[in-house]
């Protein structure tokens, strides 16, 4: 009679592939228990401190300060009317995010503060007029971001500040008239970056605005004009803040900037002269790198100028430096100072001692000292050479 056998190591391994299993199966299950209980937890939560929770129904709104986050996420709503819930004075985070079929948005007067991401990828939103809100104040961080067909913006008198990405990505914004943001003081990092198709950038008359940061307008590749003359308050010029403005041809700076910081305008691929003022103290490394067709730059004072801020721009072929007066020097034009000249003057008129040139009436010229008259162009060429008088030779 036989004897029978087992096979106790395929039994074994049939035995661990079973545990395994069932491990497997309980971790799973142990973990879906544990996300339930989160999400329960989070439950309690909001009911232990009477946190709301998102919202799906418009009509829910009556009553409410304010909208809580993640309501109305998503939803396809064409026109949103706020204005009908006069006690609203607050919509949270993401609230109406994705509300991709919107194209008119209104909102309560009283509303004072719409948070983070709110209108974000609202990508139907045509116009939006913040003008008669009075207590609305902050444009918060990515709240009207890739609105691509945004057109017509209107930040009234009462916003002083748009964080950062508020209206980045919004693509068919082609004009940002500020000049009635009386009280705006700060644009914040990639506020409009991306913003492709704007064209001009009016600002107030009256400017307050005092910080314009970090690549708030990098990539508005249609823009054509910059002028920051009336930001008579901002004092720099910050990091890539006009990086690919590849349509840019005329630039009129502030009349109090004193820093130019790297990468402000590089890349600007049109603009083909440049004066910088002289209050401008320092213009750091690759500020105007990659400025193709950059001929010429005029520095009206004695800037501080990084070896690298122009680099790769093979059209520069002139840097007009700042003259440094001399003193105990005149300068002016020459019908008013002629008087001054010591010399017997020829009968066609006075001539400059390094150019062999007459003066004209509206000629810009420098008297010296000991009476030698120049123009003012030729010596000032002539003084980084020689601290001499060119007729006389005295030392200067």
């Amino acid at each position: 009679m036989g004897e029978k056998t087992t096979d106790l190591s395929g039994l074994q391994t049939k035995n661990i592939e079973k545990l395994i299993k069932n491990r497997l199966f309980f971790i799973i299950i142990h973990v879906l228990l544990e996300i339930f209980a989160m999400a329960q937890s989070l439950s309690d939560l909001n009911d232990l401190y009477g946190l709301p929770k998102p919202l799906n129904d418009l009509n829910n709104l009556h009553g409410l300060s304010k909208i809580p986050s993640g309501s109305f996420n998503g939803l396809p709503i064409s026109e949103l009317d706020l204005s009908k819930f006069p006690e609203l004075r607050k919509i949270g985070f993401d609230c109406f995010k994705k509300l991709c079929s919107m194209q008119e948005l209104r909102l309560p007067t009283e509303i004072n503060e719409i948070l983070s991401g709110s209108f974000s990828n609202c990508t139907s939103l045509v116009s939006l007029d913040l003008s008669e809100y009075p207590d609305y104040e902050i444009v918060s961080f990515d709240c009207f971001t890739k609105a691509w067909s945004l057109r017509e913006l209107n930040l009234g008198p009462h916003v002083k500040e748009i964080n950062s990405g508020a209206f980045c990505e919004c693509t068919s914004l082609q004009s940002l008239d500020l000049s009635n943001c009386t009280s705006l003081e700060n644009i914040s990092f990639d506020t409009f970056k991306h913003a492709h198709s704007l064209r001009e950038i009016i600002f107030p008359g009256n400017s307050r605005i005092k910080t314009i940061n970090s690549s708030s307008f990098c990539s508005c590749t249609s823009l054509r004009k910059l002028d920051l003359s009336n930001c008579v308050e901002l004092d720099e010029i910050s990091f890539d803040i006009f990086q690919n403005a590849w349509s840019l041809r005329e630039l009129i700076l502030g009349p109090n900037i004193k820093e130019i910081r790297s990468g402000a305008f590089r890349n600007c691929t049109s603009l083909v002269r440049l004066r910088i003022p002289a209050s401008v103290q320092k213009i750091s490394s690759d500020t105007f790198s990659g400025c193709t067709q950059l001929e010429e730059v005029i520095f009206e004072g004695d800037t501080e100028v990084d070896p690298k801020a122009f680099q790769n721009c093979p059209g520069l072929a002139k840097r007009v430096f700042p003259r440094k007066r001399l003193p105990g020097c005149r300068y002016g034009k020459y019908s008013e100072i002629k008087s001054s000249l010591r010399f017997e003057l020829g009968e066609s008129g006075a001539t400059c001692g390094i150019s062999f040139e007459e003066f004209q009436e509206d000629s810009d010229i420098v008297v010296l000292p000991c009476g030698h008259a120049y123009f003012e162009e030729a010596f000032h060429e002539w003084i980084l050479k020689r601290k001499i008088c060119p007729t006389c030779r005295v030392e200067l």
